[in-house]
């Protein structure tokens, strides 16, 4: 592994195949995703599909030769598969070695990780809950520009009241609603009782939240809103799931401000949507840990919305928009695109992976050097749709 000043580093890779089997793909650490295929796939077609930050890994046959072990598998297939056992013998091996070691762990119910030295990636994580290296994995979606078939992101002119959009769920059918707090707390009391793997969580399901956040925003006349409001995630209407598709990224682009909370784990997939689309999420924080969040800081490109605030929702946003001029509107847009390309599709977030590994939250990392905070990323004429083929991110 060389790190020339001003140069990205080239990280060696070992993970032990031996773990891996196709109908199990679903599982597979992100990292190792670009290489190992099912079927033949050149280094033309891994830059094509994955981005040219592939060329920074190097996948070597023997620890010994890597810089950092990644353990093959998400940690909940290692609890489903009852092979807790080989992730932990991966683990020691590595350990042995001296070299750290990047997991995963996937789904919106957490599992216990066994040790706290590891490198650990998920989308579902609590704040307070953070353990030494413990870091945000963005829900990796494909370009929805691609989908929408547009070349490059609109431009919403700024208007004095701020249109604010939502499709999806948000809220119960009665009977489900009142379930559905016994629900988790019978979840939660069987992890106590250890009689369940799966983390415990909040009492208070997302659909109150989510309810609650779109019914003060519809009551204000400080904003303008255009909700389209289900009682089943992606669905309960007639329609197909082409038309509730087109209709959920028309709502986005055709608004300022989209509304994003929680669903049953602890991330926000729709958070990602919208930056894709060069919109500006609104942004409800339910103890959340977000990617690069010791580097970046996230309320450059949203509205943030702390908990106690909920009530003054309308006039958080209200005071946000207020305080844009015209061209510092139009240009935050352009940002939150760059920002999802740069930082959070799966090209950009392999792009800075390394910055993890330069220095653990506790000390130093991989590369001994420490990694310092970046300002808000700068809107460039480039921010079009993206030339990687992401159709299939996986």
């Amino acid at each position: 592994m060389t790190n020339p000043e001003g140069r990205l580093p080239n990280i060696r890779i070992y993970a032990d195949r031996s773990h891996y089997k196709t109908e199990q793909r679903g599982f597979l650490t992100s990292i190792l995703r670009p290489f190992w295929k099912d079927f033949p796939f050149s280094d033309d077609e891994r830059v094509r599909t994955y981005g040219g930050q592939v060329r920074q890994y190097t996948v070597v046959d023997s620890p010994e030769l890597a810089d950092v072990g990644v353990l093959p598998m998400h940690w909940v297939h290692y609890y489903q598969t009852g092979t807790l056992p080989q992730a932990m013998a991966f683990v020691e091996s590595a350990r042995s070695l001296g070299k750290p070691v990047i997991t995963e762990n996937s789904g919106d119910y957490s599992v216990p990780v066994p040790s706290d030295d590891l490198y650990l990636f998920q989308a579902n994580c609590y704040k307070s809950r953070r353990r030494p290296f413990e870091y945000a994995l963005p829900v990796f979606i494909h370009d929805l520009l691609h989908e929408l078939g547009e070349p490059a992101i609109s431009i919403r002119p700024w208007e004095k009241t701020p249109l604010i959009g939502f499709c999806g769920q948000a809220y119960d059918p009665w009977l489900r609603k009142a379930i559905k707090p016994f629900s988790i707390a019978y979840r939660n009391l069987k992890f106590h009782c250890n009689l369940s793997y799966y983390q415990p969580h909040a009492l208070y399901p997302p659909t109150f939240l989510r309810s609650k956040a779109l019914s003060i925003l519809e009551q204000s006349g400080e904003v303008k809103t255009d909700f389209v409001k289900r009682t089943y995630y992606r669905g309960g209407t007639e329609k197909s799931k082409e038309e509730l598709r087109q209709e959920f990224l028309e709502n986005i682009r055709d608004t300022d401000y989209t509304v994003c909370v929680r669903g049953t784990g602890n991330f926000s997939q729709r958070i990602y949507e919208v930056l894709a689309l060069g919109r500006i999420p609104i942004f409800i924080d339910t103890d959340s840990i977000l990617p690069y969040d010791e580097i970046v800081d996230w309320r450059d490109y949203c509205v943030w919305i702390e908990p106690h605030e909920l009530e003054q929702l309308p006039q958080k946003v209200a005071a946000f928009h207020n305080a844009l001029t015209p061209g510092e509107f139009a240009d935050l847009q352009w940002r939150c695109r760059k920002f999802w390309e740069d930082r959070l599709s799966f090209a950009g977030f392999f792009t800075h992976f390394s910055e993890h590994l330069q220095l653990g939250r506790y000390g130093a990392g991989v590369f001994g050097k420490k990694t310092r905070r970046v300002g808000s990323i700068p809107a460039t004429e480039a921010v079009a749709g993206s030339s990687l083929n992401m159709e299939n991110p996986l």
